[in-house]
């Protein structure tokens, strides 16, 4: 760094060596902060049932529409509510599938096999 820093400050320096510090050096003296985490408040039913989720959404739509969320802030939110609603699916699959296969194992006709 004090390399860089001197080749910067010398004025017999050529403009390529001066220009090649300045790159080097500029990102210990311009580094770029990692953003502060945003924190967002917004009242959202309960997100437990397909119901809520599409509740949610719908609050989230409308809060944008209006400017009270920022388009950023609510896809972050619409991701979330999105891995629920994923979670909600899985598990209703899983009951119709598991009622399916109680339905076809009560009628096939006992001593059969697939």
């Amino acid at each position: 760094m004090e390399y860089m820093m001197n080749t910067l400050r010398d004025e017999n320096a050529t403009a390529e060596a001066r220009q090649w510090a300045a790159e080097k050096a500029a990102p210990f003296f311009h580094a770029k902060p990692a953003p502060e985490p945003r924190y967002v408040t917004l009242d959202l039913p309960k997100t437990n049932t397909a119901e809520g989720v599409r509740d949610a959404l719908a609050r989230i739509v409308e809060a944008t529409a209006t400017g009270e969320l920022a388009p950023a802030d609510a896809q972050s939110l619409v991701a979330i509510v999105e891995v629920q609603r994923r979670a909600i699916e899985t598990v209703d699959f899983k009951q119709r599938l598991e009622a399916i296969e109680e339905q076809v194992a009560k009628d096939r006709p006992s001593g059969t096999r697939r």
